[in-house]
């Protein structure tokens, strides 16, 4: 990925939790690594995670960001103290989780041995997701979901409110209807609380008990009586819901709608880039993946369709999983997960070494070589025509592959980054324009690391 070696090797202090080797030489130099580290993750936007206990938190969070297969969190214990995650898959994704163990009041959490405030929870956070048990009794639950609410907004009036509607895979809910018809009970039930909690907040004891703001933001200097203010009637209005599962991947869409409206900074330049990809390729849809957790970081300004969204997720394992074992390894190969590796001698668009089926052994790699096959060729997909680039590309390039579906749909993948990757959905007569699929790729990873750039040169 992008940046320093030595960030790199913190990303992996924080995820494996073990110190690396270049660290240990002195205590010293251990300490400063650490202290700094713990610095920037303090600094990282955060998604406030709560819900009652037993609900899914901590299982939804490592299928996503851990890869855990779903049967295997039946064995996850509870959360039994806040736990903090960070997330830094690349120079434009940086971000913690905060694992708030459910059935505990804010008042009595602790973390690191201190007693944990509002502030302390509330004060980085970007987005608060509350995990609502669809099996479970939904007016305890939004009873609840409506103080947090009140104690999160006294602190962060511009905190995004996301309730996920979770467990929708049980026996009870068999068909789409009764998925939605619960969807509709806990939304009901939600925007009923908080209408109840803005009216309270413009009464007189409710003004002066709370410190002069309302959990809106509104002051609490309002005449007695006073209607309440827009910010506290928009609360409501404010909350998102999603129906999540960990079987399926409408848990992934979900994170994936947090992720790119909340904590990505340079959301509408990628948006802007990735339409004018779709413009100049005649394509339906485009997303910019994170390949480790499937969640797509950036997509176009046309709505999201859920079924392309899982097309596109997917090819993701397809192609990875193909090239694992087929393909040479390259340096964002090599480099996954972090570190920069060093940069290609002949890096571009037309380098089919990190192509998803690979290269025949002996195969130059030269942009005039002979035309190499992608991963589903052998299904049909159009070949992989070699073009030459002026620039080196994002993360050295990778891996690369076009499927065509039988819809006469075809999608196209190419991995810009060690950890991100672009995935276009368009119909397969276009894939007959491959060579200007492959020079508007170059320009969008060309433009993606100069974007990359001055996100480092800001931090």
């Amino acid at each position: 990925t992008l940046g320093d070696p030595s960030e790199s090797s913190s990303v992996s202090l924080a995820r494996g939790g073990t110190t690396p080797s270049s660290f240990v030489s002195s205590g010293e130099t251990t300490t400063t690594t650490t202290s700094s580290f713990e610095s920037r993750v303090q600094a990282l936007p955060r998604i406030v995670l709560m819900g009652s206990r037993r609900s899914g938190k901590t299982s939804m969070m490592r299928v996503v960001f851990e890869k855990m297969s779903p049967h295997e969190t039946l064995f996850v214990p509870a959360t039994s103290t806040p736990t903090l995650r960070v997330v830094d898959a690349s120079d434009l994704v940086k971000f913690a989780i905060f694992d708030i163990p459910g059935g505990c009041e804010l008042a009595e959490l602790c973390h690191d041995g201190s007693q944990l405030t509002p502030v302390a929870v509330f004060s980085r956070c970007v987005a608060l997701v509350y995990v609502v048990d669809a099996e479970a009794d939904p007016y305890a639950e939004c009873a609840k979901f409506a103080e947090v609410v009140a104690a999160a907004r006294r602190v962060n009036p511009r905190l995004a409110l996301e309730v996920f509607v979770h467990k929708v895979d049980g026996d009870l809910f068999l068909t789409e209807e009764q998925k939605l018809d619960c969807r509709r009970e806990v939304e009901a039930c939600v925007r009923a609380e908080l209408a109840d909690l803005a009216a309270d907040a413009t009464t007189p004891g409710s003004a002066a008990s709370s410190g002069g703001a309302g959990p809106g933001g509104s002051t609490g200097g309002d005449a007695p009586g006073a209607q309440p203010s827009s910010s506290s009637k928009s609360v409501a209005d404010e909350v998102s819901f999603s129906l999540t599962s960990i079987y399926d991947h409408s848990i992934f869409e979900a994170f994936s709608k947090v992720i790119s409206k909340r904590l990505v900074p340079q959301r509408y330049a990628l948006e802007r880039m990735l339409d004018a990809l779709v413009a100049a390729c005649d394509m339906e849809k485009s997303f910019l993946f994170d390949v480790h957790s499937r969640v797509y970081v950036a997509t176009d300004s046309a709505p999201v369709d859920s079924a392309s969204y899982e097309l596109c997720a997917d090819a993701i394992d397809v192609v990875l999983d193909i090239g694992a074992i087929y393909a040479r390894p390259t340096p964002a190969q090599t480099g996954f997960g972090g570190g920069a590796g060093p940069a290609p001698t002949n890096g571009g668009l037309g380098d089919d070494a990190g192509d998803a089926a690979g290269t025949p052994e002996g195969h130059s790699g030269d942009d005039d070589a002979p035309v190499a096959l992608d991963a589903a060729s052998s299904a049909g997909a159009a070949p992989r025509r070699p073009s030459s680039n002026n620039g080196a590309p994002l993360g050295g390039g990778g891996s690369s592959a076009s499927v065509t579906l039988s819809n006469g749909m075809a999608l196209v993948f190419d991995e810009v980054d060690a950890s991100l990757a672009v995935v276009c959905f368009l119909r397969s007569d276009n894939l007959e324009k491959r060579g200007l699929i492959d020079y508007n790729l170059h320009c969008f990873r060309v433009a993606l690391r100069r974007l990359a750039d001055v996100a480092q040169a800001c931090l």
